[in-house]
């Protein structure tokens, strides 16, 4: 075994020294997250095939302590993250470079330890959370970190302060949540309500919940030029119109309007949440742009849905088990209109095994500390819940810089 190892080793240290030096650009390119979809990277198989080998190889040589103990302390790790994001250290590394710790403790406000600083700091870089020179002191940033900057587009440093800090306390009733006999989810334990509520209205009781919504809001900002550039949606175009099921405040009717001119769209919500999307759509709204190919209508898609040849549906099966997540499918299906090219898509995460899947399980973990029953699904769970409902799975465009799916339905 050591023999093979040597090689392996001789070979990875090859491979490493190229891609920093003669695949650099390519690397950067492929890693960059561009608001522009026509200038989203190319697709790139082998470097996510790359990935996962290595990730295999990673989980098969690493001691079984070291593995353990990655998981029991996986907490500091969100912890620290959140902790950064807090003091600004991505913008301020943006903003003045690469810098020794001490300096960059004093830009700080207030002011850090710069020894707590360092410590907190070199965790994250063990992930790849930033680049740290033990010989300098000096910190930098990494590509990943400078996604949590606060001037970055996608705002992914909503993410690393609501999540580690808002949601620490929910998970610590997930045991209590797990018995069979249990109807309430870890939120519903926590915040001490009955099983009965509904995990939105449950939300929107929290002092946090409009912090929840700028955070989802910003996370469909970010995966906009993914979902706009991975889909045909031309195709859509040529329908006519559209109609997005639990369409919230509006957001993904607003970005394919957006960027397909052609194109009418309507937003099926409840209560308020249809209220509020169709603020958006008015005069002086954010959406008010396309406000005149939009339409807001309230309804429940657990009893009847508007008749059109498109429909869409984002993070919202994954609210669901398979036995209310399949009344809605057959809701859509008796209101599809009968046309050539009908189908609906479903924008939600497919969860695979392997490093490039682990996105897909988090968001599993948390859809179900918040609602009983709701989970996120492989292909196969996918593709059992939508044949089992009148649609067949045409095909599944996975999105390049986004971390859900395109699941294209077609009628049986």
């Amino acid at each position: 075994m050591e023999a093979r190892l040597a090689r392996l080793n001789e070979e990875l240290t090859s491979v490493l020294h190229d891609l920093r030096t003669t695949h650099t650009t390519e690397l950067s390119s492929s890693q960059k997250t561009p608001q522009d979809p026509s200038s989203l990277p190319s697709p790139t198989p082998n470097l996510e095939t790359s990935v996962e080998l290595l990730g295999q190889a990673s989980t098969l040589l690493t001691p079984p302590l070291h593995t353990l103990i990655d998981g029991i302390f996986a907490f500091t790790i969100s912890s620290a993250l959140h902790a950064a994001v807090q003091y600004s250290i991505p913008s301020l590394l943006s903003t003045h470079g690469p810098l020794p710790i001490p300096k960059l403790a004093s830009l700080t406000a207030p002011p850090l330890s710069p020894s707590a600083l360092t410590q907190t700091l070199q965790l994250l870089a063990s992930h790849g959370i930033f680049s740290y020179d033990p010989a300098t002191r000096v910190m930098a940033n990494t590509p990943a970190s400078e996604l949590l900057k606060t001037e970055h587009w996608t705002r992914w440093e909503l993410w690393a302060k609501l999540y580690p800090g808002r949601f620490d306390g929910i998970f610590q009733r997930l045991g209590a949540s797990l018995p069979e006999a249990e109807g309430r989810s870890a939120m519903h334990i926590a915040c001490g309500a009955e099983a009965s509520e509904g995990l939105y209205s449950l939300l929107g009781r929290q002092r946090w919940a409009g912090e929840f919504h700028e955070t989802l809001g910003a996370g469909a900002r970010a995966s906009a030029p993914g979902l706009v550039g991975g889909y045909p949606w031309k195709e859509v175009e040529k329908l006519g119109s559209l109609c997005d099921l639990g369409g919230g405040n509006g957001e993904l009717v607003a970005t394919l309007l957006e960027a397909n001119e052609g194109l009418r769209g309507l937003v099926l919500e409840i209560g308020k949440t249809a209220d509020f999307a169709r603020g958006n759509f008015a005069e002086g709204g954010k959406f008010a742009g396309v406000g005149s190919r939009a339409e807001v209508v309230e309804g429940d898609f657990f009893k009847e849905v508007p008749q059109f040849p498109v429909y869409t549906c984002r993070w919202t099966f994954h609210n669901w088990d398979d036995e209310k997540a399949g009344v809605i499918l057959r809701r859509a299906r008796e209101g599809l209109v009968k046309v050539e090219g009908a189908r609906m898509l479903i924008v939600d995460a497919v969860v695979t095994m392997g490093r490039m899947g682990r996105p897909a399980m988090y968001g599993s973990a948390v859809m179900m500390s918040g609602a009983k029953g709701g989970k996120e699904r492989t292909e196969d769970e996918w593709r059992a819940l939508c044949e089992g409902s009148g649609w067949r799975v045409e095909k599944i465009y996975r999105l390049r810089t986004c971390l859900t799916c395109i699941i294209d339905l077609r009628p049986e």
